[in-house]
């Protein structure tokens, strides 16, 4: 097993070993492990737990391997924190964080409902779309298929453009979530939409609040030909979050 016991405080935290794969186990069920990794100027990184015996736990598996995961700055801040890497696998994932500074940061590995197990703590490079800085209009990237991007820190603002070719066009412009789903605690985000004179066009906070999702989506209709910028803003929280721009004449 790579982490050395006791690893339940972040100045004791185990280093990542080079294959960045680290094996630990939660034991007892309230048990703490920190692991501490080093990243370079400009960093995406991810990282996740898989279940090394058994399985995750799932809605079908209350008793397999729960974990959370929370990362955290030199200084002992809290970063990004998540518990499920989706409603289906109950192992922590975290990620793309970043861009991340060069410096030690730690990741720790706890249980969520108190289930003990063996686990496999695996950091990987985090790839988004974005290119920061991207916090004001004039910094927007230019869309594409596939978006990712990073809602770090929690005050980030991400400005994303579109172009409109066609007259009275319309758009669905809507962010999903990366890690887990779109709610309280997990993915919860605001979207604005501006014009190329950075007059607003649209906005939306939840696609919906009752049901509980967080996530946003605005449906804009009459677009004329020319140049739109999305802000992407965070309600609470950081994390990683997808966004889809679609046009219709």
């Amino acid at each position: 097993m790579d982490e050395v016991e006791p690893n339940d405080l972040i100045e004791n935290a185990t280093p990542m070993p080079n294959d960045n794969s680290a094996t630990g186990e939660i034991n007892p069920a309230n048990d703490f492990d920190f692991f501490s990794f080093t990243a370079t100027e400009g960093d995406y990184v991810v990282v996740s737990t898989t279940a090394t015996t058994g399985t995750c736990g799932s809605p079908s598996n209350d008793t397999g391997l729960d974990t959370y995961l929370t990362i955290y700055a030199s200084d002992g801040t809290p970063l990004m924190q998540n518990d499920n890497m989706s409603v289906d696998d109950w192992c922590g994932g975290i990620g793309p964080v970043g861009p991340l500074v060069a410096d030690t940061y730690y990741a720790e590995v706890t249980s969520f409902v108190g289930t003990e197990g063996l686990y496999t703590l695996i950091l990987a490079p985090g790839t988004v779309s974005e290119t920061e800085p991207n916090e004001t209009a004039a910094e927007a990237d230019a869309y594409a298929d596939n978006w990712v991007s990073a809602m770090y820190p929690e005050t980030d603002s991400d400005f994303v453009s579109f172009v409109v070719t066609s007259a009275n066009s319309s758009a669905t412009i809507e962010t999903t979530a990366i890690n887990g789903v779109c709610t309280d605690g997990w993915t919860d985000t605001y979207l604005l939409l501006l014009d190329s004179n950075d007059n607003e066009i649209d906005s939306n906070d939840d696609i919906d609040l009752n049901g509980g999702n967080y996530c946003s989506r605005m449906m804009p209709t009459g677009l004329a030909v020319g140049t739109y910028n999305v802000q992407v803003l965070s309600i609470a929280g950081s994390y990683p979050y997808g966004l889809t721009i679609t046009i219709t004449p």
